[in-house]
């Protein structure tokens, strides 16, 4: 919907057929219908998968699950749920990002090889060592995982999660290669990015050291209103967090 603001909506040409795994019936006009009705929240069902929730640092979880109990007392409704293979389709996400990372760079790549930083070098090479193969079944995954996200969202209206699975690193304490520290900011992200469905992230809470946690609300196609009006119930619920030791207005 915060695309369709922008770019207008899809013409009949560009859109997927109705036989089409990806196909969605009506590009509806965005709007923020229950912005304001974040007191009541017994019409929304919030999913959680349990082993994903968890899989993120003990601060994190424990906050993320403070906010949960802020909707629980508002109405929601927690209901737990299934999807296949998480973890399996950030794989399927890797190799399509990183295709698509290494074909627009292709042009600058016998120039400018060196001039990378090294964490891009690593991934570079990695999208050039995939075969089409790889890319191929990488979308084959989508349109599976596509298929289990329209099931899973007529279960519940949001799937929850932390934002992040650690806490934000000092940028003088960050290695100039860190690839497990980046899948770990990035292991929550990949349902939206990979399947297009929107998300809301806001803060829950912060660390011991004063850093933020964060929650992600991750919603059905086209319900950002939804996914504002929770994001608007958690703020509501927190109230103004805390200034950062260092502040720049």
């Amino acid at each position: 919907a915060m695309y369709l603001a922008l770019a207008g909506p899809a013409s009949p040409e560009e859109t997927a057929g109705a036989g089409h795994p990806l196909y969605y019936p009506e590009q509806p006009p965005p709007h923020a219908a229950g912005l304001r009705d974040t007191r009541d929240l017994s019409d929304v069902r919030i999913g959680i998968i349990p082993e994903y929730f968890a899989a993120a640092t003990d601060e994190i979880v424990v906050a993320n699950s403070k906010m949960l109990g802020q909707f629980l007392a508002r109405g929601a409704t927690l209901v737990n749920v299934t999807y296949p293979s998480l973890f399996a389709m950030g794989r399927a996400h890797t190799i399509t990002i990183l295709a698509e990372f290494a074909a627009n760079l292709d042009k600058y790549h016998a120039a400018h090889e060196a001039d990378y930083a090294y964490d891009t070098q690593v991934k570079l090479a990695l999208a050039r060592s995939m075969s089409a193969r790889d890319v191929l079944a990488a979308q084959q995954c989508k349109t599976f995982f596509v298929k289990a996200a329209q099931k899973l969202f007529k279960q519940v209206d949001v799937l929850v999660t932390p934002a992040t699975a650690r806490e934000a690193v000092a940028v003088e304490e960050a290695e100039t290669m860190d690839l497990v520290l980046t899948e770990e900011y990035m292991r929550f992200m990949q349902l939206g990015n990979f399947l297009g469905t929107p998300g809301v992230s806001f803060p829950v809470g912060t660390t011991a050291a004063g850093l933020p946690i964060a929650m992600t609300l991750t919603g059905r196609w086209w319900e950002e209103h939804l996914l504002l009006r929770l994001a608007a119930a958690a703020e509501d619920a927190r109230g103004p967090p805390p200034k950062p030791a260092r502040w720049y207005d």
